[in-house]
Protein backbone atom coordinates (compact mmCIF):
# COMPACT_ATOMS: atom_id res chain seq x y z
CA UNK A 1 0.00 0.00 0.00
CA UNK A 2 1.46 3.28 -1.23
CA UNK A 3 0.33 6.19 0.20
CA UNK A 4 -0.57 9.39 -2.06
CA UNK A 5 1.19 12.27 -2.79
CA UNK A 6 0.03 15.53 -4.61
CA UNK A 7 1.99 17.05 -7.17
CA UNK A 8 4.27 19.90 -6.41
CA UNK A 9 6.39 22.39 -7.82
CA UNK A 10 9.88 22.89 -5.48
CA UNK A 11 10.62 26.14 -7.10
CA UNK A 12 7.02 27.10 -6.61
CA UNK A 13 7.25 25.23 -2.75
CA UNK A 14 10.47 27.70 -2.04
CA UNK A 15 9.06 30.39 -2.83
CA UNK A 16 5.49 30.23 -1.48
CA UNK A 17 7.03 28.47 1.67
CA UNK A 18 4.42 25.06 1.31
CA UNK A 19 5.20 21.90 3.06
CA UNK A 20 7.15 19.66 0.47
CA UNK A 21 5.19 16.50 0.07
CA UNK A 22 7.43 14.36 -0.29
CA UNK A 23 7.53 10.50 -0.04
CA UNK A 24 10.54 8.93 0.97
CA UNK A 25 11.72 6.25 2.60
CA UNK A 26 12.60 2.87 4.55
CA UNK A 27 14.16 -0.25 3.42
CA UNK A 28 13.75 -3.30 1.59
CA UNK A 29 14.65 -6.22 -0.32
CA UNK A 30 15.70 -6.55 -3.95
CA UNK A 31 14.36 -5.83 -7.18
CA UNK A 32 14.90 -7.48 -10.62
CA UNK A 33 14.49 -7.28 -14.28
CA UNK A 34 12.64 -8.30 -16.57
CA UNK A 35 13.24 -8.57 -20.57
CA UNK A 36 11.74 -5.75 -22.68
CA UNK A 37 7.87 -6.27 -23.55
CA UNK A 38 7.38 -8.86 -20.40
CA UNK A 39 3.99 -7.75 -18.55
CA UNK A 40 5.07 -7.15 -15.04
CA UNK A 41 2.85 -9.28 -11.98
CA UNK A 42 2.61 -8.27 -8.42
CA UNK A 43 4.67 -10.64 -6.15
CA UNK A 44 2.30 -11.71 -3.57
CA UNK A 45 5.39 -12.71 -0.49
CA UNK A 46 7.13 -11.49 1.95
CA UNK A 47 10.14 -10.07 -0.06
CA UNK A 48 9.64 -7.31 -1.99
CA UNK A 49 10.85 -8.02 -5.42
CA UNK A 50 10.03 -4.64 -7.72
CA UNK A 51 9.24 -5.96 -11.45
CA UNK A 52 11.10 -3.63 -14.15
CA UNK A 53 10.53 -3.69 -17.75
CA UNK A 54 13.52 -2.14 -19.58
CA UNK A 55 12.65 0.55 -22.89
CA UNK A 56 10.64 -1.20 -25.80
CA UNK A 57 11.44 1.41 -28.27
CA UNK A 58 14.57 4.35 -28.30
CA UNK A 59 16.10 6.61 -30.79
CA UNK A 60 19.84 6.34 -28.91
CA UNK A 61 22.16 4.08 -30.15
CA UNK A 62 23.71 1.97 -27.26
CA UNK A 63 27.66 1.67 -26.82
CA UNK A 64 29.58 -1.33 -26.85
CA UNK A 65 28.27 -3.73 -23.81
CA UNK A 66 30.59 -3.04 -20.87
CA UNK A 67 32.40 -6.19 -19.22
CA UNK A 68 30.69 -5.24 -15.92
CA UNK A 69 27.23 -6.58 -15.14
CA UNK A 70 24.88 -4.26 -13.46
CA UNK A 71 22.88 -6.00 -10.58
CA UNK A 72 19.29 -5.09 -9.86
CA UNK A 73 19.33 -7.15 -6.31
CA UNK A 74 20.05 -4.65 -3.06
CA UNK A 75 23.37 -5.04 -1.83
CA UNK A 76 24.10 -5.94 1.65
CA UNK A 77 22.35 -4.30 4.34
CA UNK A 78 24.15 -0.83 5.36
CA UNK A 79 26.54 -1.02 2.33
CA UNK A 80 26.19 0.24 -1.74
CA UNK A 81 27.36 -1.08 -4.92
CA UNK A 82 29.80 0.70 -7.70
CA UNK A 83 27.35 1.98 -10.63
CA UNK A 84 28.28 0.73 -14.24
CA UNK A 85 27.92 3.39 -16.53
CA UNK A 86 28.87 2.91 -19.74
CA UNK A 87 28.47 5.68 -22.28
CA UNK A 88 26.17 6.03 -24.92
CA UNK A 89 26.25 8.27 -28.31
CA UNK A 90 22.94 9.96 -28.25
CA UNK A 91 20.81 10.83 -31.32
CA UNK A 92 18.43 13.97 -30.29
CA UNK A 93 19.78 16.52 -27.57
CA UNK A 94 16.02 17.67 -27.27
CA UNK A 95 14.52 14.88 -24.77
CA UNK A 96 12.82 14.96 -21.69
CA UNK A 97 12.15 12.46 -18.90
CA UNK A 98 10.02 12.51 -16.89
CA UNK A 99 7.65 10.08 -14.33
CA UNK A 100 4.34 8.78 -14.50
CA UNK A 101 2.60 6.95 -11.99
CA UNK A 102 -0.41 5.01 -12.60
CA UNK A 103 -2.92 4.16 -9.73
CA UNK A 104 -5.17 1.51 -8.58
CA UNK A 105 -7.14 0.51 -5.83
CA UNK A 106 -7.40 -3.28 -4.23
CA UNK A 107 -9.41 -4.77 -1.17
CA UNK A 108 -7.05 -6.23 1.91
CA UNK A 109 -8.82 -7.20 4.96
CA UNK A 110 -11.96 -5.56 4.04
CA UNK A 111 -10.39 -2.00 3.23
CA UNK A 112 -9.91 -0.11 0.02
CA UNK A 113 -5.87 0.47 -0.76
CA UNK A 114 -3.88 1.54 -3.17
CA UNK A 115 -1.10 -0.18 -5.74
CA UNK A 116 0.73 2.35 -7.96
CA UNK A 117 3.00 1.75 -11.25
CA UNK A 118 5.56 3.64 -11.90
CA UNK A 119 7.44 4.38 -15.09
CA UNK A 120 10.31 6.26 -16.20
CA UNK A 121 9.20 7.77 -19.97
CA UNK A 122 11.65 10.04 -22.46
CA UNK A 123 9.88 12.37 -24.63
CA UNK A 124 11.70 13.88 -28.04
CA UNK A 125 10.43 17.22 -28.29
CA UNK A 126 11.34 17.39 -32.28
CA UNK A 127 9.37 13.62 -33.21
CA UNK A 128 6.58 14.03 -30.34
CA UNK A 129 7.65 10.17 -29.51
CA UNK A 130 7.30 8.64 -26.18
CA UNK A 131 9.69 5.96 -25.23
CA UNK A 132 8.93 3.67 -22.43
CA UNK A 133 12.57 3.66 -20.12
CA UNK A 134 11.38 1.38 -17.44
CA UNK A 135 8.67 0.20 -15.27
CA UNK A 136 8.81 -0.47 -11.77
CA UNK A 137 5.54 -2.60 -10.08
CA UNK A 138 4.29 -1.65 -6.44
CA UNK A 139 6.36 1.15 -5.99
CA UNK A 140 6.36 5.31 -6.48
CA UNK A 141 9.55 6.68 -7.92
CA UNK A 142 9.88 10.52 -6.37
CA UNK A 143 10.15 12.45 -9.49
CA UNK A 144 11.83 15.11 -7.08
CA UNK A 145 14.85 12.23 -6.33
CA UNK A 146 15.44 12.09 -9.62
CA UNK A 147 18.23 13.36 -11.49
CA UNK A 148 20.26 13.46 -14.46
CA UNK A 149 23.79 12.50 -14.54
CA UNK A 150 25.86 16.01 -15.92
CA UNK A 151 26.63 14.33 -19.32
CA UNK A 152 22.70 14.06 -19.24
CA UNK A 153 22.78 10.18 -20.07
CA UNK A 154 21.80 8.70 -16.79
CA UNK A 155 18.94 8.74 -14.32
CA UNK A 156 19.42 8.58 -10.54
CA UNK A 157 16.35 8.15 -8.63
CA UNK A 158 14.56 6.75 -5.20
CA UNK A 159 11.35 4.34 -5.65
CA UNK A 160 8.86 4.47 -2.20
CA UNK A 161 8.59 0.92 -2.27
CA UNK A 162 6.08 -1.84 -0.76
CA UNK A 163 7.83 -4.56 0.36
CA UNK A 164 4.80 -6.97 0.47
CA UNK A 165 2.54 -5.70 -2.42
CA UNK A 166 -1.22 -5.75 -1.78
CA UNK A 167 -0.95 -6.60 1.55
CA UNK A 168 0.75 -5.16 5.03
CA UNK A 169 2.10 -1.94 5.35
CA UNK A 170 5.84 -1.50 5.19
CA UNK A 171 8.32 0.16 3.23
CA UNK A 172 11.58 0.89 1.58
CA UNK A 173 13.49 3.22 -0.48
CA UNK A 174 15.53 1.74 -3.16
CA UNK A 175 18.43 3.55 -5.30
CA UNK A 176 18.20 2.83 -8.09
CA UNK A 177 20.37 4.10 -11.71
CA UNK A 178 19.21 3.52 -15.02
CA UNK A 179 20.48 4.83 -18.39
CA UNK A 180 18.17 7.08 -20.98
CA UNK A 181 17.83 4.33 -22.93
CA UNK A 182 16.90 2.12 -20.84
CA UNK A 183 19.48 -0.03 -20.34
CA UNK A 184 21.61 -1.01 -17.68
CA UNK A 185 18.88 -1.01 -14.70
CA UNK A 186 20.58 -0.85 -11.28
CA UNK A 187 20.12 -1.05 -7.43
CA UNK A 188 22.66 1.04 -5.86
CA UNK A 189 21.65 0.84 -1.80
CA UNK A 190 18.21 -0.33 -0.36
CA UNK A 191 17.55 1.35 3.29
CA UNK A 192 15.75 -0.35 6.51
CA UNK A 193 12.04 -0.88 6.15
CA UNK A 194 10.08 1.03 7.91
CA UNK A 195 6.40 1.00 8.44
CA UNK A 196 5.60 4.37 9.74
CA UNK A 197 4.63 7.39 7.97
CA UNK A 198 7.49 9.96 6.96
CA UNK A 199 7.32 13.76 8.04
CA UNK A 200 5.20 16.45 5.44
CA UNK A 201 8.70 18.68 5.43
CA UNK A 202 10.83 15.23 4.42
CA UNK A 203 12.48 15.66 1.02
CA UNK A 204 14.17 13.11 -0.86
CA UNK A 205 16.98 14.45 -3.49
CA UNK A 206 19.70 13.00 -4.78
CA UNK A 207 22.92 14.97 -6.65
CA UNK A 208 25.56 14.16 -8.51
CA UNK A 209 29.28 15.68 -8.47
CA UNK A 210 30.51 17.60 -11.58
CA UNK A 211 32.97 14.23 -12.42
CA UNK A 212 30.21 11.98 -11.74
CA UNK A 213 32.31 10.32 -9.40
CA UNK A 214 30.00 10.71 -6.54
CA UNK A 215 26.67 11.11 -5.23
CA UNK A 216 24.91 12.80 -2.40
CA UNK A 217 21.96 11.49 -1.08
CA UNK A 218 19.43 11.52 2.12
CA UNK A 219 17.53 9.46 4.05
CA UNK A 220 14.94 8.87 7.02
CA UNK A 221 16.00 6.80 9.61
CA UNK A 222 15.05 5.69 13.18
CA UNK A 223 17.15 6.66 16.18
CA UNK A 224 16.09 6.59 19.88
CA UNK A 225 12.44 6.32 18.27
CA UNK A 226 12.04 9.18 16.45
CA UNK A 227 12.75 10.42 12.58
CA UNK A 228 16.26 11.05 12.23
CA UNK A 229 17.70 12.53 8.67
CA UNK A 230 21.00 11.24 7.05
CA UNK A 231 23.00 12.60 4.17
CA UNK A 232 24.96 9.89 2.87
CA UNK A 233 27.70 10.27 0.53
CA UNK A 234 28.29 7.12 -2.28
CA UNK A 235 31.52 6.71 -3.96
CA UNK A 236 30.14 5.43 -7.49
CA UNK A 237 33.52 4.34 -8.76
CA UNK A 238 33.72 2.04 -5.83
CA UNK A 239 30.91 2.02 -3.68
CA UNK A 240 32.00 2.95 -0.90
CA UNK A 241 28.94 4.57 1.44
CA UNK A 242 29.48 6.74 4.40
CA UNK A 243 27.19 9.14 6.29
CA UNK A 244 28.35 12.49 5.75
CA UNK A 245 25.95 14.78 7.65
CA UNK A 246 23.50 14.33 10.46
CA UNK A 247 20.36 16.66 10.88
CA UNK A 248 19.26 17.61 13.85
CA UNK A 249 16.01 19.46 14.20
CA UNK A 250 16.62 20.08 10.59
CA UNK A 251 15.51 18.35 7.53
CA UNK A 252 18.82 18.27 4.90
CA UNK A 253 18.74 17.68 1.05
CA UNK A 254 21.71 17.88 -1.59
CA UNK A 255 20.59 21.31 -3.74
CA UNK A 256 23.98 21.33 -5.67
CA UNK A 257 27.79 20.85 -6.16
CA UNK A 258 29.98 23.90 -6.04
CA UNK A 259 32.45 21.42 -7.45
CA UNK A 260 33.78 17.58 -6.71
CA UNK A 261 34.63 18.07 -2.88
CA UNK A 262 32.22 20.68 -1.80
CA UNK A 263 28.25 20.93 -2.09
CA UNK A 264 24.91 23.31 -1.39
CA UNK A 265 22.69 21.51 0.62
CA UNK A 266 18.77 22.94 1.58
CA UNK A 267 17.80 23.00 5.06
CA UNK A 268 14.30 22.89 6.40
CA UNK A 269 13.09 23.81 9.58
CA UNK A 270 9.55 22.59 8.77
CA UNK A 271 6.31 25.24 8.27
CA UNK A 272 6.44 27.79 8.36
CA UNK A 273 9.16 29.52 6.25
CA UNK A 274 11.48 28.87 3.32
CA UNK A 275 14.64 26.15 3.34
CA UNK A 276 17.61 27.74 3.78
CA UNK A 277 21.36 27.34 2.02
CA UNK A 278 24.45 25.44 4.01
CA UNK A 279 27.61 24.29 2.65
CA UNK A 280 29.29 21.39 2.75
CA UNK A 281 33.10 19.75 2.53
CA UNK A 282 33.37 16.57 2.03
CA UNK A 283 36.77 17.19 2.33
CA UNK A 284 36.15 17.10 5.98
CA UNK A 285 34.90 13.40 6.30
CA UNK A 286 32.33 11.56 7.36
CA UNK A 287 30.06 11.88 10.50
CA UNK A 288 29.74 16.14 10.29
CA UNK A 289 27.32 17.96 12.52
CA UNK A 290 24.77 20.11 10.69
CA UNK A 291 25.60 23.13 12.96
CA UNK A 292 29.13 22.97 12.31
CA UNK A 293 28.37 23.59 8.43
CA UNK A 294 28.42 26.81 7.07
CA UNK A 295 25.03 29.10 6.70
CA UNK A 296 24.86 30.49 3.36
CA UNK A 297 21.02 31.17 3.62
CA UNK A 298 18.88 31.23 7.07
CA UNK A 299 16.22 28.50 6.45
CA UNK A 300 12.56 29.78 7.89
CA UNK A 301 12.54 32.99 6.31
CA UNK A 302 8.31 33.76 4.95
CA UNK A 303 9.41 34.36 1.47
CA UNK A 304 12.63 33.66 0.27
CA UNK A 305 14.33 31.72 -2.67
CA UNK A 306 18.03 31.15 -3.70
CA UNK A 307 19.92 30.21 -6.78
CA UNK A 308 23.45 29.62 -7.69
CA UNK A 309 25.14 30.85 -11.18
CA UNK A 310 25.83 28.74 -13.81
CA UNK A 311 29.58 28.73 -13.43
CA UNK A 312 28.63 28.53 -9.74
CA UNK A 313 30.54 31.50 -8.09
CA UNK A 314 27.13 33.61 -7.41
CA UNK A 315 24.56 33.17 -4.94
CA UNK A 316 21.43 35.21 -5.91
CA UNK A 317 18.87 35.73 -2.64
CA UNK A 318 15.24 36.72 -3.17
CA UNK A 319 12.83 37.92 -0.55
CA UNK A 320 9.29 39.41 -0.56
CA UNK A 321 6.35 40.06 1.94
CA UNK A 322 4.44 37.73 3.51
CA UNK A 323 2.37 37.77 5.87
CA UNK A 324 0.88 35.95 8.86
CA UNK A 325 -2.31 35.19 6.05
CA UNK A 326 -0.36 33.66 3.67
CA UNK A 327 -0.71 37.07 1.62
CA UNK A 328 2.53 37.70 -0.61
CA UNK A 329 3.27 41.19 -1.98
CA UNK A 330 6.31 44.11 -2.35
CA UNK A 331 8.36 44.84 -1.26
CA UNK A 332 10.50 42.98 -2.85
CA UNK A 333 14.55 42.39 -3.24
CA UNK A 334 17.03 40.70 -5.01
CA UNK A 335 20.52 40.34 -4.17
CA UNK A 336 23.87 39.34 -4.79
CA UNK A 337 27.25 37.39 -2.60
CA UNK A 338 29.68 35.20 -3.51
CA UNK A 339 28.20 31.61 -3.97
CA UNK A 340 30.86 30.26 -0.50
CA UNK A 341 29.31 33.34 1.42
CA UNK A 342 29.99 36.96 1.42
CA UNK A 343 28.60 40.29 2.13
CA UNK A 344 25.08 40.25 0.17
CA UNK A 345 24.62 43.59 -2.31
CA UNK A 346 20.95 44.15 -2.88
CA UNK A 347 21.11 44.53 -7.38
CA UNK A 348 17.06 45.15 -7.38
CA UNK A 349 14.23 46.27 -5.39
CA UNK A 350 10.14 46.80 -5.80
CA UNK A 351 7.73 48.10 -3.99
CA UNK A 352 5.22 46.31 -5.82
CA UNK A 353 6.28 42.99 -7.09
CA UNK A 354 5.96 40.03 -4.80
CA UNK A 355 8.98 37.99 -6.45
CA UNK A 356 8.06 34.42 -4.88
CA UNK A 357 11.11 32.33 -7.09
CA UNK A 358 13.99 32.79 -9.36
CA UNK A 359 16.52 30.77 -11.93
CA UNK A 360 19.12 31.04 -14.23
CA UNK A 361 18.13 31.58 -17.69
CA UNK A 362 21.78 31.82 -18.87
CA UNK A 363 25.10 33.34 -17.29
CA UNK A 364 23.78 36.77 -17.61
CA UNK A 365 19.87 36.51 -16.78
CA UNK A 366 17.40 35.63 -14.03
CA UNK A 367 13.63 34.32 -14.79
CA UNK A 368 11.77 35.42 -11.64
CA UNK A 369 8.40 34.31 -10.52
CA UNK A 370 5.79 37.23 -9.76
CA UNK A 371 2.73 36.00 -7.64
CA UNK A 372 1.08 38.64 -5.46
CA UNK A 373 -1.54 37.61 -3.91
CA UNK A 374 -3.50 40.67 -4.69
CA UNK A 375 -2.99 42.88 -7.00
CA UNK A 376 -2.50 40.12 -9.64
CA UNK A 377 -1.76 42.41 -12.73
CA UNK A 378 1.58 41.71 -12.80
CA UNK A 379 2.03 38.26 -12.05
CA UNK A 380 4.10 35.86 -14.12
CA UNK A 381 7.41 35.37 -15.46
CA UNK A 382 10.18 37.99 -15.30
CA UNK A 383 13.95 38.22 -16.52
CA UNK A 384 15.98 40.56 -15.11
CA UNK A 385 19.97 41.05 -15.49
CA UNK A 386 22.46 39.63 -12.91
CA UNK A 387 23.19 43.32 -12.03
CA UNK A 388 19.65 44.27 -11.75
CA UNK A 389 19.13 45.95 -14.86
CA UNK A 390 16.57 45.32 -17.89
CA UNK A 391 13.73 44.13 -16.03
CA UNK A 392 11.20 42.88 -18.67
CA UNK A 393 8.03 40.96 -18.34
CA UNK A 394 8.07 37.71 -20.86
CA UNK A 395 4.70 36.12 -20.05
CA UNK A 396 1.29 37.36 -18.54
CA UNK A 397 0.06 34.87 -14.87
CA UNK A 398 -1.74 31.84 -16.58
CA UNK A 399 -2.46 28.32 -15.08
CA UNK A 400 1.28 27.49 -16.22
CA UNK A 401 3.12 30.83 -15.36
CA UNK A 402 2.30 30.76 -11.98
CA UNK A 403 5.18 27.70 -11.68
CA UNK A 404 8.73 28.12 -12.85
CA UNK A 405 9.81 25.53 -15.35
CA UNK A 406 12.90 23.84 -16.34
CA UNK A 407 14.74 25.46 -19.29
CA UNK A 408 16.59 23.39 -21.65
CA UNK A 409 21.02 24.18 -22.18
CA UNK A 410 19.84 26.93 -25.07
CA UNK A 411 18.43 29.08 -22.84
CA UNK A 412 14.94 29.60 -24.56
CA UNK A 413 13.14 26.04 -24.49
CA UNK A 414 11.40 24.92 -21.42
CA UNK A 415 9.01 22.08 -19.84
CA UNK A 416 7.22 21.90 -16.56
CA UNK A 417 4.28 20.53 -14.74
CA UNK A 418 1.13 22.31 -13.90
CA UNK A 419 -2.28 21.49 -11.78
CA UNK A 420 -5.51 23.24 -12.57
CA UNK A 421 -8.96 21.43 -11.23
CA UNK A 422 -7.64 18.18 -10.16
CA UNK A 423 -5.49 17.43 -13.42
CA UNK A 424 -2.14 17.31 -13.77
CA UNK A 425 -0.16 18.17 -17.22
CA UNK A 426 2.90 18.26 -18.38
CA UNK A 427 3.79 20.61 -21.07
CA UNK A 428 6.77 21.96 -23.32
CA UNK A 429 7.22 25.57 -24.52
CA UNK A 430 10.12 28.58 -25.12
CA UNK A 431 10.51 31.92 -23.15
CA UNK A 432 9.62 33.48 -26.49
CA UNK A 433 5.85 33.35 -25.92
CA UNK A 434 3.03 31.02 -26.54
CA UNK A 435 0.93 28.59 -24.83
CA UNK A 436 3.39 25.59 -23.92
CA UNK A 437 2.24 22.06 -26.23
CA UNK A 438 0.78 19.29 -23.49
CA UNK A 439 2.68 15.62 -23.37
CA UNK A 440 1.50 14.10 -20.54
CA UNK A 441 -1.75 14.55 -18.92
CA UNK A 442 -3.23 12.78 -15.99
CA UNK A 443 -6.05 13.39 -12.97
CA UNK A 444 -5.38 12.97 -9.49
CA UNK A 445 -7.19 10.03 -9.43
CA UNK A 446 -5.56 8.29 -12.17
CA UNK A 447 -1.92 9.18 -11.48
CA UNK A 448 0.69 11.47 -11.56
CA UNK A 449 3.41 12.80 -13.80
CA UNK A 450 6.44 14.67 -12.87
CA UNK A 451 9.54 16.28 -14.85
CA UNK A 452 13.12 14.77 -14.19
CA UNK A 453 14.38 17.22 -16.78
CA UNK A 454 16.73 17.45 -19.73
CA UNK A 455 18.48 14.62 -21.24
CA UNK A 456 21.55 15.65 -23.75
Amino acid sequence: MIPCKMLHDIRLFVALCCLLAVLAACSVPSPSGTGGGQTPEPTKSNTRVPTVTPATSTTTTPAAPTTVAAQASCPAAGTARAAVMPSLALASPANIVYTYQSFSSYQYQGQSYQDVISYLKLYDVTSGAKNLIATIAHSRIDSYSATLSPDGQWIMFETYTDVHPLSGFEFITVLQLVRIDGQHLQTLFCGTPLNASLPDDYAAATSWSPNQKALLFNQLSIVQNRGTEMLYLLDLTSGNLQQEVQANQTNVASYKWLDNTRAFLSAHTGPPGSPGLLLLDTSKGPGQQEASLQNLVKAGQPCQSYEISPDNAQLFVGQCNFDNNGVASGPSTLSVELATGGTPQTIFTSQQLAICSMEMISSTTLLLLVCNTTNTGQNGWWEIHIDGSGLTRLQAAGDYTMFLPIIARDGNMYTLGTYHSGEQSLGVGTLNGGTPKSFATTTVSQGEVGIVGWAM
